[in-house]
Formats: structure tokens, C-alpha cells, sequence
């Protein structure tokens, strides 16, 4: 019998290439599909509890009510307790306002000096012959 395509031909092709490739036993590719099988099924049957827990409570942005004072300072004494209703008018803390109250003194104290400057300003502008023994303030005593 005559062959129709020469040898080299022939050694090239891609029966050929198939024959010398092909892999006897397929026993990886067996293992795997049916370790991945047997996953599958398992997946129902296989159960994880998956929690985290937190100390504290929960509560919506409405509820929370926040407190704000005018004044600063030190508290010196809580009149309220946990989960205690309050209602207006009541007493929650005392504080101690000394820095307040020194602002306080200071801005009277400047508040007074002003006044006296501006009298003593009304005087210098209304007279022409000024007399120190008049004025009322330091500042232009001097």
C-alpha cells in the first residue's frame, strides 16, 4: 500500500500529537471533580454560627438627647441617677463657676473704667481750662 502523505507530513499533524500527549489515567482530574462534588453536597449540611459581640446598647440618632450648659466650670454635685426620667425644671448637677464669675468681676470693672473715661472725655471736650483735681480717671489724670 502507498502512503499519500510522506512521513514528515504525517509526524506533524495533530493526530499524532494527540497520541503522543494523551494521558494514560485521568486520576487527578478525577480526584478533583469529585472532591469539588462532594464540597457541594456537603454545603447544606455544614453549619457555622457567626456572631460578634460588643459591650453596650444600641439606640437610634432620635433618641439620644444631648445636654448643653451656658456656663462652664467644675460640677460639684449630680443630682440625677441612670435611667432616672427628668423633668423641666429639675436639678441634674451643680456647677462651679469661680472663672465665670471672675469674667464677671473683670467685665464690670471695665465696664466702670469706660464710663469713667467717657466723662472725663465729655469734661476735656466742654472746657478749655482743664483742672486735674476733675477727672475721675487714672488715665488722664496723667
Amino acid at each position: 500500500m502507498k502512503q499519500i502523505f510522506p512521513k514528515e507530513i504525517i509526524d506533524d499533524t495533530i493526530e499524532v500529537h494527540r497520541f503522543k500527549n494523551m494521558v494514560k489515567s485521568k486520576m487527578i482530574y478525577t480526584i478533583l471533580l469529585l472532591s469539588l462534588i462532594a464540597i457541594g453536597i456537603a454545603l447544606p449540611y455544614i453549619f457555622l454560627d457567626i456572631y460578634s459581640s460588643a459591650r453596650g446598647i444600641i439606640k437610634p440618632e432620635k433618641e439620644r438627647n444631648q445636654i448643653i450648659s451656658l456656663y462652664s466650670g467644675k460640677i460639684d454635685s449630680i443630682y440625677i441617677k441612670r435611667n432616672q426620667f427628668v423633668s423641666k425644671g429639675d436639678t441634674l448637677l451643680m456647677v462651679n463657676n469661680n472663672i465665670g464669675k471672675e469674667r464677671m468681676n473683670l467685665t464690670k470693672a471695665q465696664l466702670k473704667d469706660n464710663n469713667l473715661f467717657i466723662t472725663d472725655l465729655n469734661y476735656l471736650l466742654s472746657t478749655k481750662k482743664i483742672s486735674t483735681k476733675k477727672l475721675q480717671s487714672y488715665k488722664y489724670k496723667k
